[in-house]
């Protein structure tokens, strides 16, 4: 079973157990949840619970959802933030646990934290390739290389 938004477990490491327990194999790490930069779409949809969002994400600042230039890309690698403090704990528990960190509309900060201090086993479900479609939420060439030098240090997935 597969989580796609890390809210259910609502700041609470017990709460990731449990849903461990009833079958959770893999979890993204980000669904648009995040401490800064709610877009307004965002604010209009979860206005009812930002602020429980915000204090239960795992990724700080927001995922961007547009087509951009790979420059462009990179200026906004240098503005964005990756984990929060949970989101590290939560990581380091699905390493424990021995669940899947679905990388997929994590922003690109949060990507490359995931892989640089954790050996949690990874996946992007749904993410293409930026070379063809040059969408943010796509993987670039460099983060698809480092998926696959992942799986061979540490027994990781690379799904679509």
């Amino acid at each position: 079973m597969a989580v796609e938004g890390p809210t259910i477990f609502n700041g609470q490491l017990d709460l990731l157990r449990n849903w461990y327990r009833l079958g959770v194999r893999v979890t993204n790490v980000s669904h648009g949840e995040v401490t800064q930069g709610l877009t307004q779409n965002h604010k209009l949809i979860y206005k009812h619970i930002q602020k429980q969002i915000q204090q239960n994400a795992l990724q700080i600042t927001t995922s961007s959802e547009c087509y951009m230039s790979s420059t462009a890309r990179k200026q906004l690698y240098k503005k964005e933030r990756g984990l929060t403090p949970f989101g590290k704990l939560a990581v380091k528990e699905m390493e424990h646990l021995n669940i899947i960190c679905d990388l997929a509309y994590a922003n690109d900060a949060t990507f490359w934290e995931v892989l640089e201090k954790f050996s949690v086993k990874i996946c992007a479900t749904h993410s293409n390739c930026t070379s063809l479609c040059s969408h943010t939420r796509n993987l670039t060439d460099d983060m698809m290389k480092a998926l696959v030098g992942a799986s061979r240090s540490h027994g990781t997935l690379l799904l679509r």
